[in-house]
This record gives C-alpha cells, sequence and structure tokens, in this order.
C-alpha cells in the first residue's frame, strides 16, 4: 500500500560529518582518526578510545565508496542483480520509482533484509547503516514492519 511509504528528505543542505571533522574533535590527524576508525595502524589505546567516542558524538558514519576506494574491495558487500523480482504488486511500485528516478540521474541501490531477518532489531540497523553511509540524498522507506529503534535511525 502506497500509504506505508514515505520519502523523507530536506530542502535545508545538511553537511555530512567527515573524517576531517572527527579528527578536528578528537584533536588528531585526519589519517590518525582514520587509522583509529578502521583498526590499522598503531596508536595508544587511550587515542584511538578518543577518536571511536568522539565519531560516536558526532554521528560519523563513514563513506562507503570511501572504504572501498581505500581497500581496493569491499569485502562485506554481495552485488544482488535481477531483472525481476515477482513477489507482489510493491515489486513493481518499486520499480517504477526506481526507473523514474533512474530517469534523473540518481542511483537508487535497494537495501532490505533476509526474510528471516526481518524482525531482528540487528539485522534492520545494519542494513540502515549500511545504506547511510552511501550519504544519501534522500531516503524512501517502507515503514511495513519496521522496528522503532530502526526508524529512529532513519
Amino acid at each position: 500500500m502506497i500509504n506505508r511509504l514515505i520519502i523523507m528528505s530536506s530542502s535545508v543542505e545538511t553537511r555530512s560529518i567527515t573524517i576531517a571533522d572527527v579528527a578536528r574533535a578528537a584533536g588528531v590527524s585526519k589519517a590518525t582518526a582514520s587509522f583509529a576508525y578502521s583498526g590499522k595502524g598503531r596508536m595508544s589505546a587511550e587515542t584511538r578510545e578518543r577518536v571511536l567516542r568522539e565519531a560516536e558524538r558526532l554521528g560519523y558514519q563513514p563513506s562507503t565508496h570511501a572504504r572501498i576506494l581505500a581497500g581496493g574491495r569491499c569485502n562485506d558487500t554481495v552485488g544482488f542483480f535481477t531483472l525481476d523480482i515477482d513477489l507482489s504488486g510493491r515489486t513493481r511500485q518499486m520499480q517504477v520509482i526506481i526507473g523514474a528516478l533512474s530517469k534523473l540521474g540518481f542511483w537508487v541501490p535497494i537495501h532490505g533484509c533476509g526474510y528471516e531477518d526481518q524482525t531482528r532489531p540487528e539485522a534492520q540497523l545494519m542494513q540502515i547503516n549500511s545504506m547511510l553511509g552511501q550519504r544519501p540524498r534522500a531516503v524512501i522507506c517502507n515503514l511495513s514492519g519496521l522496528l522503532p529503534s530502526s526508524l529512529e535511525r532513519l
């Protein structure tokens, strides 16, 4: 049902929190902040903890694209592609929305949970965090089955 579909966007431009913002807040270099967040590099436990604390406080979400560029491949990503998923009328609605946005030049990755994971909060949050890591301009969300903690994260 279309009444369960919402589009969240803002006409006000907001700037995403970057690793440079985290570094500045933690009082370290951008490279040190990046290494602390990725778990790479040598530094004191105190420095790593300070960077992670500031990242959480600021609401930093690492860019999926930057992770791929830095590592050459995103090992926790699996591409899934099909021309047709015949599940219901909602699939057709999704295809119409994706088609319209694609014609306008938008990339519209689909994020969702596996059938058995739909009611697990950690599974929903993992997919939401993955989506937010791409720093989307807007979010189209079907609220059916979405847990309160997931909606709050969005």
